[in-house]
């Protein structure tokens, strides 16, 4: 008999999770075309192409090399794209590349929650499939597909890190040292803040409270001096090819213009990224751009209500469950950094690419600890909300293409 290749024992394994993530990306590569194909996408007499104002095709295409601090790691995706894809095809060619990889780390994000839910959590296909549903019709995730960003890519590997720390924590009952720190180095040069997310891990694994700390310090240590190093780099070059504008110091300092408050909190970071309410022109970075208009009526505010019910509840039914402590401490990050913090706020429907995945993973563990009777109940409301939600965004999105 001939022994399977790795690729076909890892296809067998994970053929649940190979065949949804092709089906996603088909889905969300046809709402792509679309959108791409209104020409909203490809930047125009030096201003930048994006359907919500936040698209950075424009520095893709533009500055490639540029030292952004708040994602340090992506330089070399810049490079690649402006020395390679553009250099090759052109702009249409390198804006086509983006476009799918933004896409496939979407489906393979959304991919990745229905794996916890499976694997970790412990739930049937049919119920894993309708809870996943609510990360993968939210207005977030519907975007992400056609925003080439960073948080595309954090929201493929967020729930990934989470997926892979649980099931190493379910076989082995720990973490991991090297996978956490792989994954933080990982998510931190993708988006600096989320360093912390996989590092904070530590504070869950056995040991003295000292070491657990000296643990998550070193790390913490060692990718600073990383992220140093590059950005030293870099200002050497600014420097030789006089571009004071490029100068890590100067755009760390132009960090601190993304820290904005907001005037409704709890709506504007906790309600949008699943439910958007509706879509306006709003002036930004010099271009009209679409962005999200506050929430009118009440009822409105069910939906960021419900998805806070779920983070207390949870922690209090699994109350000695690490794994949703893990949950906890990956969002206490976005919530430290951005609601608290203030830190871009004035971009919190595309910061819910840090989170939206949490809510079916938090509700997973909720139906592991409610009676069996009650289950059923529970998979009409998710099945009639998560139906509502995307049916809902995709109107939003699609009606106001044209405004």
């Amino acid at each position: 008999m001939i022994r399977k290749g790795a690729i076909g024992r890892l296809f067998s394994r994970y053929r649940e999770e190979a065949v949804l993530c092709c089906i996603l990306s088909l889905l969300y590569g046809a709402l792509t075309m679309h959108i791409a194909s209104t020409g909203l996408l490809t930047p125009h007499d030096g201003l930048i192409g994006a359907y919500l104002g936040y698209d950075n095709y424009y520095r893709f295409e533009t500055a490639g090399g540029v030292f952004d601090i708040s994602h340090p790691f992506l330089n070399l995706f810049y490079v690649l794209n402006r020395f390679g894809f553009v250099t090759i095809g052109g702009e249409s060619l390198a804006l086509g590349i983006c476009l799918t990889l933004m896409t496939l780390c979407t489906a393979a994000g959304v991919t990745a929650t229905y794996a916890y839910l499976r694997r970790v959590a412990g739930q049937g296909r049919t119920r894993s499939l309708l809870v996943t549903l609510l990360s993968a019709g939210s207005f977030t995730a519907l975007t992400l597909p056609f925003t080439i960003e960073s948080y595309p890519l954090s929201f493929f590997l967020l729930p990934l890190s989470i997926t892979v720390l649980s099931v190493r924590y379910k076989m082995r009952g720990s973490f991991g040292g090297v996978t956490i720190r792989w994954f933080a180095f990982l998510l931190g040069g993708i988006t600096l803040t989320n360093v912390a997310k996989p590092a904070l891990a530590f504070l869950l694994e056995k040991g003295t409270i000292g070491s657990r700390i000296r643990k998550g310090a070193a790390l913490a240590g060692a990718f600073s001096l990383t992220v140093l190093l590059v950005g030293l780099l870099f200002t050497y070059r600014a420097a030789k090819q006089g571009q004071p504008e490029n100068d890590p110091r100067t755009l760390a300092i132009r960090m601190f213009d993304f820290r904005q408050g907001a005037d409704e909190s709890v709506a504007e970071y906790f309600g949008h990224p699943l439910l958007i309410s509706d879509l306006a022109p709003a002036r930004r970075y010099e271009e009209t751009t679409l962005r999200p208009t506050p929430y009118r009526r009440p009822w409105s505010y069910i939906v960021p209500l419900l998805f806070l019910s779920t983070v207390v509840a949870a922690p209090l039914l699994r109350r000695r469950e690490k794994l949703v402590w893990l949950l906890l401490l990956y969002l206490s990050v976005d919530v430290g950094v951005n609601v608290i913090g203030g830190y871009g706020m004035n971009e919190a429907v595309i910061f819910g690419g840090h989170w939206v995945f949490l809510w079916p993973m938090l509700l997973g563990w909720i139906y592991r600890s409610i009676p069996r009777k009650a289950c059923r109940p529970m998979d009409m409301a998710v099945f009639l909300f998560a139906t509502v939600q995307t049916v809902h965004n995709l109107s939003v999105i699609l009606l106001r293409l044209h405004l």
